[in-house]
């Protein structure tokens, strides 16, 4: 696992030096790069006290190392707008985090995307997703046409419940490999987890970088797939996945 801790210091004492330190390197990372290099925004720095707590609620032990992945930035991308915004968020594929029996309904039931989706793609989507969930009653993921929006095909993930942090992670993975599997270059996803799962914001975060990781881990998927899109219209989420992003997957910052 990637985990690295940033120095304790008050807002108010805060100065250039400040250092984030890399479990995985040993490393000392100056947030002074991560400014000139264009990863942090300085106005933005006050910032950093929130992924601060949210790290160390968990203890920063390395069970075993992880390969560096260069350029992980020309892959994995992180927006600030809603899945459905159809003038910016495109792609192959979208992946759709629902509940056990793959249900779309107007309402959600605490899914959005679903309920979008449904709002979206129409009966057709419905329709679809009705027959071959009769056909694959056990499996986890299934991949229907995208219809009227602005993907080719959705990728529905049956999403785990609160503290199922295995299950999370291998969402990402899964979702992943079954876009390789049907030839799906881009792919767009929310972040699973964030809603009526109830994960702490810690654990989506840290499970959606991992997950992805130990997809693109493998050269031949890697040089597979384009583009890696994680889409959240909440600003926290937004902030804390563009900035950890160097720090778990690429480390060569400094």
């Amino acid at each position: 696992m990637f985990f690295s801790k940033l120095v304790k210091e008050s807002l108010h004492n805060f100065t250039n030096n400040k250092i984030i330190r890399s479990y995985k390197t040993n490393k000392n990372i100056n947030l002074d790069k991560l400014i000139r290099n264009k990863k942090i925004k300085s106005h933005e720095l006050y910032k950093i006290e929130d992924i601060e707590i949210l790290l160390q609620e968990k203890h920063h032990d390395v069970s075993q190392t992880y390969p560096t992945i260069n350029n992980v930035n020309q892959i994995v991308d992180v927006k600030n707008i809603p899945v459905f915004k159809k003038s910016e968020n495109h792609g192959d594929a979208i992946v759709n985090g629902t509940n056990k029996i793959f249900e779309l309904t107007k309402d959600g039931m605490g899914y959005d995307c679903s309920s979008n989706f449904l709002k979206t793609c129409g009966n057709k989507l419905y329709d679809e997703i009705k027959i071959i969930r009769e056909k694959n009653i056990g499996k986890n993921i299934l991949v229907t046409k995208g219809y009227n929006s602005s993907y080719k095909y959705i990728i529905h993930v049956i999403e785990p419940y609160y503290n199922q942090i295995n299950e999370l992670k291998k969402c990402y993975k899964d979702a992943l490999l079954i876009a390789k599997e049907n030839d799906i270059k881009t792919i767009v996803f929310p972040l699973i987890g964030s809603g009526i799962s109830l994960f702490k914001k810690y654990d989506v975060v840290v499970c959606c970088l991992e997950g992805i990781y130990e997809f693109i881990k493998h050269k031949e998927n890697f040089n597979f797939i384009e583009k890696i899109v994680i889409s959240t219209n909440v600003d926290s989420y937004w902030m804390l996945l563009r900035d950890s992003i160097p720090l778990y997957l690429n480390e060569n910052i400094s």
